[in-house]
Order: structure tokens, then sequence, then C-alpha cells
């Protein structure tokens, strides 16, 4: 088999998740550690047979992509390696979404605004509706910062190891549903009460900590994340899995670590703050 050297990496949403639908910021990563690529096979790959039909259905679609050679391609066995768990939280449709488009886009685009409807088109057929936020992270492959009116692609990486704190992914064994996250946490928002407390401990803070890490405040940043894990510990409840509520609990009462969401909860991975003494 001959293998392509590119990689599109999977995302992690470091800070944001849920606050992010109600005009929050949001700070997505790339993460090298899972990502797709290119490679010939000794079969066709039906996945990309059936998105093939989609983006081929698309009249907009096919004026920005070569899908005569995408299916010239899949004919001749080429398909998509990767070790990105779905259901996961990773983005492991936004990766080949990004390694679709990077392959076969008649014009490359600049723009991020224009990439990300691009790319939330090209996601539909996963998701039914798309931001198109994890193709555009995969894609450039650097932290991307959203809000409502605004998208940033930021020079600097974000590291998830620091002299004072490393950040790690907790598995819970356990995949997800985001639509049925979503919908969970639209209930719980229907309690004028929760919906206070949320606006004003997890949305507060997560804002608070993206910017501290842009500006390097990491006593800042640190002390953002612990007031999200309380608070979602609290507030969010239901979307953290029997697998992880032990562990997360454990982690506020010892002050050693703190975990969080990474995105939608629910399964999947979680994010771990771990302080270094």
């Amino acid at each position: 088999m001959i293998e392509h050297s590119v990689r599109y990496p999977s995302k992690i949403l470091l800070i944001g998740e849920y606050s992010i639908l109600s005009g929050g910021s949001g700070l997505s990563i790339p993460c090298d550690r899972f990502y797709a690529k290119w490679m010939n096979s000794d079969e066709i790959d039906p996945r990309l047979e059936s998105y093939y039909q989609f983006l081929n259905s698309d009249s907009g679609i096919k004026e920005i992509l070569d899908l005569n050679n995408f299916k010239k391609d899949i004919s001749n066995f080429l398909k998509l390696d990767s070790n990105i768990q779905s259901g996961y939280g990773l983005g492991s449709s936004g990766s080949l979404v990004a390694s679709v488009y990077d392959r076969y886009a008649y014009r490359k685009e600049d723009n991020l605004d224009v990439l990300k409807r691009v790319f939330s088109k090209m996601e539909s057929f996963f998701h039914g509706k798309s931001s198109g936020l994890d193709p555009l992270v995969s894609y450039l492959n650097k932290p991307i910062l959203t809000d409502t009116n605004n998208i940033v692609g930021l020079a600097s990486e974000i590291s998830l190891s620091h002299k004072l704190y490393r950040i790690s992914l907790v598995d819970s064994f356990k995949t997800r549903n985001t639509q049925q996250c979503i919908e969970i946490f639209n209930d719980l928002m229907k309690d004028k009460d929760i919906e206070s407390k949320f606006k004003l401990n997890v949305a507060l803070n997560n804002s608070r900590a993206i910017e501290a890490i842009i500006s390097q405040n990491m006593n800042q940043f640190i002390e953002s994340w612990k007031k999200i894990s309380q608070s979602s510990y609290e507030i969010l409840y239901p979307l953290i899995p029997n697998s992880i509520l032990e562990i997360w609990l454990q982690g506020l009462q010892s002050e050693k670590y703190y975990l969080k969401f990474c995105g939608a909860g629910g399964g999947g991975y979680f994010l771990k703050l771990e302080l270094i003494h």
C-alpha cells in the first residue's frame, strides 16, 4: 500500500462547551495524536462512496470540488485511514471533510468565514447541521477562536502542557450522540434558575479561561478551569456519564486535578487539568 504524507488532525474544543450555543466564545485546537490521512487500499471505501453521492447532489459543491477526480480515486481504491474515534468529540467527520476539500478543491479559499460556510455544508452529511468549525481546525491545523461574529485563526500554538499543569484526555468508554446531549442541555436551560447559574458560572468562566490562556495568565486560566469544573458538576450533572462521575468528584475534593467537558459531554473524551506541584 502507498501511504500519503499529509495528516489531518483531530480537534479538541478546549474551552467553550455549550456557551458557544448562546453566542459565547470557543477555543478549538488541533490534536495531532489522532489524525486521518489518504492511503491506497485494495478495496473501495463504502463511506467515501456514500459521501461522494451526497456531494454530487449539491450543485454548489460541484462548483467547488473536482468530484469527477474524487469518484475516479474512489474507484481506484483510495481510502481515508483514520485513528479518530467516531462519537468521541474529536471531529472524525471534520477531518474527512478537511481532507476531501484539501485534495479536490478547484481553488483553495483563504477567507475563514467562507471556508467555514463551505465546510458547514460539506459536513451536514454527517450531522444534519454543522457549524463547519471542526473541519476548519483540521484543515488549517491551528487553534481557532470563534464567537457569534468572528472567527480568528491564532498564530501561536496552544500547548496542553505547562510548568504549572498538564491537560490530558480521559476516556469515558462510551460513545455519545451530540444531538441528544444538546437536547438534554436545552431541557436543563428551560429552568431559569439553572440557566442563570450556567451563564454566571460556566459561560462567564469559559470567556475568562480563553482570555487567560491567550494572554498567558496561567494562574487565572487554572482558576477559571477549576470554576468551570465545579459549576459543570453541579449544573450539567446529567451530561456526565457514570464512568466519569466519581473521577470528576475526586478531582474536586482532592484539588489535584479538575475535569471538564470536551465538547458536548455525555460520553467520549473529557478533559483533565492536572496540577504540577
